[in-house]
């Protein structure tokens, strides 16, 4: 099987997947956020916090909807680019969610890991994309019948 097309098939179910994850991590209590004093706050050991896995649900819902199969713009891209696409939005908002989190990894001079993950998965994407743009205006082009 073509590894581009491959790819493109399977973000659907993956963006699915996120959504299912934001849900579990709210089930669970894990990815639990960093203490606030906003009305958003719940509560959760002892402490009101970010709502981080609410936040996380609620993009990965937005990320849905802007890639839901069958929309015309996506049908018509060149193989790979839906997936790479998916890809780049997704570590966006892992980036911008893990400011909220409390329970993130932290590196030093307090970088969080996941964060500098989401910037390599952005970074490769943006490669990607442009390698894959590239070969797509290098193809001879088919006369017109």
């Amino acid at each position: 099987m073509p590894l581009l097309p491959t790819l493109d098939a399977l973000t659907p179910l993956l963006a699915v997947m996120a959504v299912a994850l934001g849900l579990t991590h709210l089930a669970s209590g894990d990815a639990f956020g960093s203490p606030t004093n906003l009305p958003v706050g719940i509560e959760l050991w002892g402490a009101k916090r970010h709502p981080t896995q609410i936040y996380e649900t609620l993009s990965a819902l937005l990320i849905l909807w802007l890639y839901w199969p069958g929309r015309a713009r996506i049908q018509s891209w060149t193989p790979g680019t839906y997936f790479f696409t998916f890809a780049a939005s997704s570590a966006g908002a892992q980036l911008f969610l893990e400011a909220f989190r409390a329970d993130s990894i932290l590196l030093t001079n307090g970088f969080r890991q996941a964060q500098l993950i989401a910037w390599a998965v952005i970074a490769f994407c943006l490669l990607a994309l442009g390698w894959i743009n590239r070969e797509q205006y290098n193809q001879p082009k088919q006369p017109q019948p």
